[in-house]
C-alpha cells in the first residue's frame, strides 16, 4: 500500500469500523518516518476511540513518531486507564461478590442433598455421597478463592490494557519533551496517591532527558509522588556534586520521600552530608532512623560512630540491629565496650548482629582494647580478661541459634584457646548449622584438645557437619586422625569423601 492510499483512508477514518481503523493504522507503521501534520493529528485523533487496539496501535505509532504534540493526549490515554481501572476494579468486585452469594446458595442447597441420601441404600448411597463430598469440595475452594481477591483487593485489568498502558508509558519516554513532564505532574496530582503508580512510571522513564538542575527544581514542587520520582533518577545519575543542594530537603514533612533522599545521600555524600544525617537518628519514624544508619554506614566516616552508639539504645530492635551492624563495619574499637552492654538483647537478631559486629572488630584487633590480651603473662591480668570474653561466651548458650553461630564466628575471629571448652560442648547441639560453625571455629583456633571430639563429628547425621569435620582435621599433625579420615573415604556422601581425601593430602604431604 503506498502513501496515498494510507493518507486517503486517514481522511475517513471516523467513518470507518473499527477493524478497518486498526488495518489503516497497522499500514502506516510502514511509513513512521513520513510526519506531516495530517498524519501526527489523524493518529493522535484514533486514541479518542473506545477501542483498546485502535489505541494500542495508534499509541505505538505516536511512540515511533515523537512528535511533542502527542503527549498531552497521551497522558490523557494514561489518565483515562486510571479512571477505566478503577471502574473495572468496581466492577470486578461486585462480580466475585455475587459469585460469592450464588457459591453460598449452592453450599447451602448442597447440605438439603446430604439429608436426602440418607434414604439411599447400598452402593448408590455411597457414590451419591463421594459425589456431594467432591462437589462440595470445588465450591468451598471457590468460595476460598473469591474471598481472598475481595480481602486483597485483586481486580486486575485485562491484558489489553495492561499493554496499553505500557506501550503509553513508552512513547512518552520516546518523545523526549518537556510538555510530555508537565502534563504527566499535572495528570499526576489530579489522581489519589494509590491511583498514580501508572503516571509515576511514566514519568520516571521521561524525566531521564533533564539535566540535574532541572531536575532540582522539580524536587522543590510540593507532591510527594513527583519527588519521589525526581530522586529515582537522580539516583540513577548519580551526581555527588549535588549532594549539597538535596540537604535542604531532609525535613520534607513525607516521610518516604525523606527515606528516598537519605538512601540516595548515602550513595553520593560525604563528610558535609554525613553531619546533616546525624540529626535523622532521632526522626520520629524507625524506618527513617535505620535508613539513616545504613546511609551513614555507607558513607564511612567516624564523626557518625558516637551517635551511632547511642543508636543501641533505640526503642526499636530493627534499628539497635542495624546500628550494630553498622558500627561492626566501620571498625571504631570505641564501639566494643557499648556493643557488649547490649549482648543480652531481648530481640534474637540483635544478638546476632551484636556478635557479628564483634568479630568484624576483633578482626582488626579492636576487642584487645577492652580485653589487653587473654594471652597476657600476668595472672592476674588474664583472669580479668577471660572475665571481659563471658558476655561473648554467654551467647554461646543463646536460645536463638543465629545468634549462637554469629558468636562462635566472633570467637573464632579474636583465636583465643579459653574457648575451645565452650566450642567443643556446641558439636553436640541441637542444631546442625551450630555444631558446622563450632566445628569451623575449632580448625581455625588450632587447639589439640579439639581432636578427639571432631574425630566424633565424623560419626555426625549431617554430611555438611561430616564434611567439615574431615576438612578441618586436616589441620592437626596428631596421628591419631589419619585413620578415622581414611574410614570416611568410604561415607555415603561424596561431600565428606572429597574432604576426607583433602585432608589426608595434606597430612601425608602428597600435593
Amino acid at each position: 500500500m503506498d502513501i496515498e492510499r494510507i493518507l486517503k483512508d486517514l481522511k475517513h477514518l471516523k467513518e470507518f469500523d473499527d477493524d478497518q481503523r486498526l488495518e489503516v493504522l497497522r499500514n502506516i507503521n510502514n511509513f513512521t518516518n513520513i510526519k506531516t501534520d495530517m498524519i501526527v493529528e489523524a493518529i493522535i485523533d484514533s486514541l479518542k476511540y473506545p477501542n483498546v487496539l485502535v489505541q494500542l496501535e495508534a499509541v505505538k505509532i505516536l511512540g515511533e513518531i515523537g512528535d511533542p504534540r502527542a503527549a498531552e493526549p497521551l497522558v490523557e490515554v494514561l489518565n483515562n486507564l486510571v479512571r477505566f481501572s478503577r471502574k473495572a476494579e468496581k466492577e470486578e468486585k461486585k462480580r466475585k461478590q455475587r459469585e460469592v452469594k450464588t457459591i453460598s446458595k449452592k453450599l447451602l442447597d448442597l447440605e438439603k442433598e446430604f439429608k436426602n441420601i440418607e434414604k439411599l441404600k447400598g452402593s448408590e448411597r455411597i457414590n451419591r455421597e463421594k459425589s456431594l463430598r467432591l462437589l462440595k469440595r470445588t465450591y468451598q475452594r471457590q468460595l476460598s478463592s473469591l474471598k481472598y481477591a475481595l480481602r486483597e483487593k485483586k481486580f486486575d485489568i485485562s491484558y489489553d490494557y495492561k499493554r496499553l498502558r505500557s506501550y503509553t508509558e513508552t512513547a512518552l519516554s520516546q518523545i523526549k519533551d518537556k510538555r510530555a513532564i508537565e502534563a504527566l505532574i499535572s495528570c499526576l496530582k489530579k489522581e489519589k496517591r494509590w491511583q498514580r503508580a501508572f503516571i509515576q512510571r511514566a514519568l520516571s522513564k521521561l524525566m531521564v532527558i533533564l539535566d540535574t538542575d532541572t531536575l532540582l527544581q522539580y524536587l522543590d514542587d510540593g507532591d510527594p509522588d513527583v519527588q519521589k520520582v525526581v530522586l529515582e533518577v537522580l539516583g540513577e545519575v548519580e551526581d555527588g556534586r549535588i549532594a549539597g543542594s538535596l540537604l535542604k530537603f531532609l525535613d520534607v514533612v513525607d516521610y518516604d520521600v525523606r527515606i528516598a533522599l537519605i538512601e540516595l545521600l548515602g550513595e553520593i555524600g560525604d563528610l558535609r552530608t554525613a553531619r546533616a544525617l546525624i540529626p535523622k537518628l532521632e526522626d520520629g519514624y524507625p524506618e527513617v532512623r535505620y535508613t539513616a544508619i545504613e546511609a551513614l554506614g555507607r558513607l564511612g566516616e567516624k564523626i557518625a560512630v558516637g551517635p551511632l552508639i547511642s543508636c543501641l539504645k533505640d526503642e526499636d530492635a530493627e534499628v539497635r540491629e542495624v546500628a550494630a551492624t553498622v558500627l561492626g563495619e566501620l571498625g571504631d574499637p570505641h564501639a566494643v565496650k557499648d556493643l557488649l552492654k547490649i549482648l543480652d538483647d531481648e530481640d534474637s537478631n540483635v544478638r546476632a548482629a551484636v556478635v557479628e559486629a564483634l568479630g568484624a572488630l576483633g578482626g582488626v584487633k579492636a576487642i584487645n582494647s577492652l580485653i589487653t590480651a587473654v594471652k597476657d603473662d600476668e595472672p592476674a591480668v588474664e583472669n580479668s580478661n577471660v572475665e571481659a570474653l563471658e558476655p561473648l561466651i554467654k551467647q554461646l548458650k543463646d536460645r536463638d541459634s543465629v545468634s549462637r553461630v554469629a558468636a562462635i564466628e566472633a570467637l573464632a575471629e579474636l583465636g583465643d584457646a579459653v574457648v575451645v571448652e565452650k566450642l567443643i560442648k556446641l558439636l553436640k547441639d541441637k542444631e546442625e548449622e551450630v555444631r558446622w560453625a563450632a566445628a569451623a571455629a575449632l580448625g581455625e583456633l588450632g587447639d589439640n584438645r579439639a581432636v578427639g571430639p571432631l574425630i566424633k563429628c565424623l560419626e555426625d547425621d549431617t554430611p555438611e557437619v561430616r564434611a567439615i569435620a574431615a576438612e578441618v582435621l586436616g589441620n592437626f599433625q596428631d596421628p591419631l586422625v589419619i585413620e578415622p579420615l581414611r574410614a570416611c573415604l568410604g561415607d555415603e556422601d561424596p561431600l565428606v569423601q572429597e574432604a576426607a581425601t583433602e585432608a589426608l593430602r595434606k597430612l601425608e604431604g602428597e600435593e
